[in-house]
């Protein structure tokens, strides 16, 4: 699965970790800019800047915020944990998913992408 547009251009405007913790807060919806000032709940999040910066690109309108980049960091740490000799029971436990979508991350050439991507 390659990058959303959407997760482009919020990780341009804001960088990767402002996108991360977007992600872990609105993940999978729509989040409402305001245009002008920035909601305080967004400076909260992201700081005054990167909300202003998000507010000056984005404001006036709905976006998308996906959880692509969770989804890739998830699945690396699968990864690296079983390189490092956990099994899949002990994975599935700790991420909260069946042992099959365990095998399915460890089989898949990278289809969520790289994390962190080249």
């Amino acid at each position: 699965m390659k990058n959303s547009q959407w997760e482009e251009d919020i990780e341009r405007c804001v960088g990767r970790s402002a996108l991360i913790t977007l992600e872990k807060r609105y993940g999978r919806s729509y989040l409402y800019v305001k245009a002008g000032k920035p909601d305080k709940e967004l400076v909260k999040l992201i700081g005054k800047e990167k909300a202003q910066a998000m507010s000056d690109e984005f404001g006036g309108g709905d976006i998308y915020v996906p959880a692509l980049m969770l989804k890739r960091i998830r699945n690396h740490q699968i990864r690296e944990e079983s390189a490092a000799g956990k099994t899949v029971h002990e994975l599935a436990a700790k991420f909260k998913m069946t042992k099959i979508w365990v095998v399915k991350i460890l089989q898949e050439n990278h289809g969520f992408g790289e994390y962190p991507p080249k």
